[in-house]
């Protein structure tokens, strides 16, 4: 079976399904998790291997290197306010909103509101300006490389408010802010170095198949939002599917908040940064919010829904602010 794409090739239908029409597999392995029984084990254990492939094979795809020359292109002048935006402003407009709201959610919608911008932002907002992707890669590193800092102060700062959460690890909040901090590095690097490594031993392999990386990051993102839904689900028969609900209208209306302020600000950036910081912003690594919850927060049921179920909403949200952005940066030329 096939499909036809704009260039009049045609493409495998199971092939589309890690491209073009990757959301529907994204949205097919969210249910399948919740309905799929799966040892504990399996469940918990495969989240933090699944995060690692999305990041080998999506920084083998783009090269290091291009992370490290966007750094040094004319966008690295703005980047200290937009991080600040990123991994700290906006998370705690979110944190505020949620404790108001529903308080029980308050570390989940944080954590995810917090983390760095997703490694295949640059690439989505390559589709509503080609020329974003440079600023967009600058953002990526840059959250990237600051985020082992600004979350675990966010997180001691969420879990010193009165609200009803769950105990966490039972460790001081220095030596908890101290472990995420070097978990979170250590998850971000080992991919990162893999990356270096491989691509310095077989540079010509890697330059020959680049184009076919892609699909093997999105598969791992699959099994990352399969297994972590499937850790999910047996809460969710003890508690009722009104917690999953619950949950994704909260992440849904974070999502819709992180847009409207993060087109607020674009407003005063430069068409490039203007589109790629939105996409950013609502594209966030939440596999990496995955992973912290369910090592650090095992038994606080909402943070671990919070970074699954946002997978929904920023499907959609990325198309969204990418174009509305995109449209405003065009009319600003004119």
């Amino acid at each position: 079976m096939t499909t036809r794409l704009g260039s009049g090739r045609r493409v495998p239908v199971l092939a589309s399904l890690l491209g073009s029409r990757f959301w529907l597999t994204c949205y097919a392995a969210i249910l399948a998790g919740f309905f799929t029984p799966l040892p504990e084990w399996l469940a918990s254990g495969a989240v933090g291997p699944s995060l690692g492939g999305i990041l080998f094979f999506t920084t083998l795809g783009v090269g290091t290197d291009a992370f490290l020359l966007a750094l040094s292109g004319p966008a690295r002048t703005r980047l200290l306010p937009l991080t600040f935006w990123k991994l700290l402003g906006i998370p705690i407009i979110i944190g505020a909103i949620t404790a108001l709201v529903a308080p029980a959610w308050t570390l989940g919608m944080t954590l995810m509101a917090a983390m760095p911008a997703g490694l295949s932002s640059p690439t989505l907002s390559a589709l509503h300006r080609p020329s974003a992707v440079p600023a967009g890669l600058a953002l990526v590193a840059v959250t990237s490389l600051l985020c082992p800092v600004t979350v675990p102060l966010l997180m001691a700062a969420v879990r010193a408010l009165p609200l009803d959460l769950p105990p966490g690890t039972g460790l001081s909040p220095l030596r908890m802010a101290m472990g995420q901090g070097a978990y979170i590095a250590f998850m971000l690097a080992v991919p990162w170095l893999s990356t270096r490594l491989v691509r310095r031993s077989f540079p010509a392999w890697v330059e020959r198949n680049r184009l076919r990386f892609r699909p093997f990051a999105l598969l791992s993102l699959v099994i990352l939002v399969f297994t972590a839904a499937a850790a999910c689900r047996p809460v969710l028969v003890t508690v009722g599917a009104s917690l999953g609900f619950t949950g994704l209208a909260l992440a849904t209306g974070a999502t819709l908040v992180m847009g409207v302020v993060s087109l607020a600000i674009a407003e005063r950036l430069p068409g490039d940064e203007a589109v790629s910081f939105p996409c950013g912003v609502v594209f966030m690594n939440n596999g990496l919010a995955v992973t912290i919850a369910a090592k650090s927060y095992p038994d606080d049921v909402p943070a671990l829904l919070a970074a699954v179920l946002v997978e929904v909403p920023i499907l959609v949200g990325v198309s969204w602010v990418g174009s509305v952005a995109a449209r405003r940066a065009l009319r600003r030329v004119k």
